[in-house]
């Protein structure tokens, strides 16, 4: 079992992340509303992917203080940190690329206006969510030394990002029932919280294992 305070780290640190993100979302919202020009919404889709450099700050600083200090494992804090918000920052951008661009397309009289069915939903996000903790796990594991924790970090950021990131967007879909924008913040940030659990559980057995393995010795801890 991961240290809780490793799961609890990574929970606050979505929980944050997301928060951070759902209220950037509507900053965007208040300010630029829903442009009807190409040019708009590219700048409206730059500015949403924006919000993975707070997102992915928070997440690596947070995960880089509970590497050094629960697992004691050395690593490069500045990669890790860059990576991450590069990272979060390509997610971003390709999370936000169909509901930014698709209300181009003329809608279908004949097709209701309707949200996706919440086992889709979660199938989609699942996959994707696979594929995000795949880029998540290969940049960021440039920050430790060693083949064999890199890859148990690749493998665990996919498997955590598969549970966590349906979780963001079941909070997120709900939330948009909602008028209130603080209502909103808060599920989405609860789907933040629940999807940083998770990938704390996985990443957490994977460091766990790496410890007693003693493959963790390489960089100075930074």
């Amino acid at each position: 079992m991961p240290p809780f305070r490793w799961i609890a780290l990574c929970a606050a640190a979505e929980y944050a992340g997301i928060a951070v993100a759902a209220l950037w979302f509507g900053v965007i919202a208040w300010s630029f509303g829903d442009p009807e020009s190409f040019p708009g919404r590219i700048g409206v889709w730059l500015l949403s992917a924006a919000s993975g450099v707070l997102e992915g700050f928070v997440l690596a600083s947070l995960q880089s203080f509970g590497i050094r200090r629960l697992f004691g494992i050395a690593h490069d804090r500045a990669t890790l940190i860059v990576r991450t918000i590069a990272a979060a920052v390509i997610g971003w951008a390709a999370g936000t690329f169909i509901p930014t661009f698709i209300p181009f397309d003329a809608p279908d009289p004949a097709m209701p206006d309707a949200d996706p069915p919440l086992v889709a939903l979660i199938v989609f996000a699942g996959i994707f969510g696979i594929v995000a903790g795949a880029l998540f796990g290969w940049l960021q594991s440039a920050a430790f030394a060693g083949a064999t924790l890199r890859r148990e970090w690749l493998v665990s950021n996919m498997l955590g990002w598969m549970v966590g990131l349906p979780a963001i967007y079941v909070f997120a879909q709900t939330a948009g029932d909602f008028e209130s924008w603080t209502v909103r913040i808060a599920l989405w940030a609860l789907g933040g919280a629940l999807a940083g659990a998770a990938i704390g559980f996985a990443t957490g057995l994977a460091l766990l294992r790496c410890v007693r393995r003693g493959a963790t010795t390489g960089l100075p801890v930074l």
